[in-house]
């Protein structure tokens, strides 16, 4: 076999040992207060598939791809096992100087909480911040685990110290748990058995994190309007595309297919490209048949306008008309009522 080998990451990294077998990269152990630890999702013997959409090879690749400057986002696709089935997930994290060098050790650790055995399973009474509860988030107080590993606890037959040994385990080990919440939904959540860290130091990471994150969003959203085309009349009856990007693609008339139910003409098919004249003169004659339809339809406009005006004024004509018999109407009963 190719044996395995282990790396440590120093400076700006997120607190990975490596390892490498015929498989691929794993992860040996995780240190103690690192971007790793603080997500909460990577355990010991995870495997790197990718490390920013980049397939990690061996663990050369695995130490360039991870080397970067201090608090650059760098995104890891992540193989794990979940009771002997394989699973995919992505973790997006803040590369850090490791001040504390601790790689881990061979203590066994929880998920820093406290438990109570019932009847429905066993319930989390109180999660401790900054621990592997805490961290991951979908554990809180009054959550009834039914299955630890697969291994279902319900009944209320186990002791205490029984679900202790089944929750601990090695340090950075995954240990996953099914149950649900006080609300009855059903959850099926893997967590990193860790000591528990600061939880201020935990908020400003995840601050820090989130606004990273929010900035390459925005970064990529403006990537994809800058693609995007500004129109404008070039000459009469003709349309060219002002693009915003510096190399023209041929797009589809979208604003013109908003009117494709008016027009009565399949616009959504044509494309405006400076290499295709037979499909600019189709989108010209369009525009022109288009046009002449909203013509039509102002002239048609304006006649019934005018016809409405002409008729509120007849209305109009009628009260007044109808005002004045009414007022003759009363002088007369009033000279009746007096005589």
């Amino acid at each position: 076999g190719q044996g395995r080998r282990q790396m440590s990451l120093q400076k700006a990294s997120i607190g990975l040992i490596l390892g490498a077998d015929r498989a691929g990269v794993f992860v040996r152990r995780i240190t103690h207060d690192s971007p790793a630890h603080f997500s909460g999702r990577i355990a010991v013997g995870d495997y790197i598939e990718e490390i920013d959409s980049v397939h990690v090879q061996d663990l050369s690749s695995a130490q360039s791809l991870l080397s970067g400057s201090e608090d650059s986002l760098v995104s890891l696709r992540v193989r794990y096992g979940v009771m002997r089935k394989w699973d995919v997930q992505e973790v997006h994290l803040l590369r850090k100087v490791q001040l504390r060098t601790s790689e881990g050790s061979a203590d066994v650790f929880g998920i820093s909480a406290s438990l109570c055995v019932v009847r429905e399973g066993v319930r989390v009474d109180k999660v401790m911040p900054g621990g592997p509860a805490w961290l991951c988030g979908q554990v809180e107080e009054d959550f009834i685990i039914v299955a630890i590993d697969g291994n279902k606890v319900t009944g209320g037959y186990f002791h205490s110290d029984e679900i202790a040994a089944m929750i601990k385990g090695p340090e950075g080990t995954r240990v996953n748990l099914e149950g649900y919440s006080r609300v009855g939904e059903e959850r099926s959540v893997g967590l990193v058995r860790m000591p528990p860290v600061n939880p201020r130091v935990i908020d400003k990471y995840r601050r820090q994190l989130n606004d990273k994150l929010e900035a390459a969003a925005y970064d990529q959203t403006r990537g994809q309007a800058s693609e995007e085309t500004t129109w404008g009349m070039q000459t009469p009856g003709a349309l060219t595309p002002a693009y915003v990007s510096s190399t023209p693609k041929p797009v589809r008339a979208s604003r013109l297919a908003e009117s494709e139910s008016l027009m009565g003409k399949e616009l959504s098919s044509v494309l405006l490209s400076t290499e295709d004249p037979p499909k600019m003169g189709k989108l010209a004659k369009s525009l022109s048949d288009f046009e002449n339809w909203l013509n039509e339809e102002e002239s048609e406009c304006a006649s019934r306008f005018k016809s409405l005006q002409v008729k509120m004024e007849t209305i109009a004509q009628q009260l007044e008309n109808l005002g004045t018999l009414q007022r003759i109407s009363q002088r007369h009963i009033s000279r009746s009522i007096n005589a």
